[in-house]
């Protein structure tokens, strides 16, 4: 058998990895399909990844499992890559995953949405029934659920560019999805207005928290040198805002990605 319960650590996560590298041959796959039903993550999802290698995008036990895993209602480590292997499947399945996904927005826990809408930023290309569910997310009364919201639809409105960029497992919005130091660029052309709008939006909003600002702001400047003059102003007028704090990440802001909009400031007057 390539699949034992018994093992534990270091050697479970080899055999996950594994399991997907089998040529096709009948005889893996009860254990295969006992592997669906492990209590680690990462078997189910490599067992998973193997039974769409060997019976190809439309194998249910797989659909089943990977829906399942996508749509766990707390935080999860993983979702990234389960949403990746769900990009593998057919039309229906990935049609069926969003739809799921789409109806545990609906009724996800305030502390899950962040996971959730750092997720499905990286399904962009396929899991557009998703959107009518976020958009309203731009309106909440958490002003991070509001940054996040708008992030993860700059990723559908461009989806290209969210492909392009290297996406991780994390909980963290698009700071921890790029890769630190990441030079990525795209001509302005491949985002939309609405997307620019949006991102706009999020370094304007001074209740967001800076490292979502900064976030934005980052990818604002991956779009081109230009488009990060169309938020300046909004930073600029933080500066004279009565709370400190705002005035500091205003400042720190524009220091740190806009330079030579303000060359000199300072946010303690």
């Amino acid at each position: 058998m390539i699949f034992r319960h018994t093992l534990e650590g270091r050697e479970i996560a080899i055999i996950g990895r594994s399991l997907g590298t089998y040529d096709s041959d009948p005889a893996i796959a009860p254990d295969l399909i006992g592997a669906l039903s492990d209590d680690d993550r990462s078997i189910r999802l490599a067992a998973a990844r193997s039974l769409i290698q060997h019976g190809g995008p439309d194998n249910p036990s797989a659909a089943r499992v990977l829906i399942a895993m996508a749509t766990t209602p707390e935080p999860v480590a993983d979702r990234c890559d389960v949403l990746r292997a769900i990009r593998s499947m057919s039309p229906a399945t990935r049609d069926q995953a969003a739809m799921a996904y789409a109806d545990l927005i609906r009724g996800a826990d305030p502390k899950v949405l962040p996971d959730l809408l750092t997720a499905i930023a990286g399904a962009a290309t396929w899991a557009k029934f998703v959107v009518p569910v976020i958009e309203p997310l731009l309106d909440h009364t958490d002003p991070n659920i509001r940054a996040r919201a708008g992030l993860a639809i700059f990723a559908f409105e461009c989806p290209g560019i969210a492909e392009s960029l290297p996406f991780a497992s994390s909980s963290t919005m698009i700071k921890e999805a790029i890769w630190p130091g990441s030079n990525y660029s795209a001509p302005e052309s491949l985002v939309s207005p609405k997307a620019r709008t949006i991102l706009g939006r999020v370094i304007g909003d001074p209740m967001v928290s800076k490292d979502l600002r900064r976030n934005a702001v980052e990818l604002i400047q991956m779009v081109g040198p230009s488009a990060i003059t169309r938020v300046t102003p909004a930073l600029v007028r933080q500066l004279a805002d009565p709370n400190p704090a705002v005035r500091q990440a205003a400042l720190e802001l524009l220091l740190d990605r806009a330079p030579a909009a303000l060359p000199t400031a300072d946010a303690s007057k």
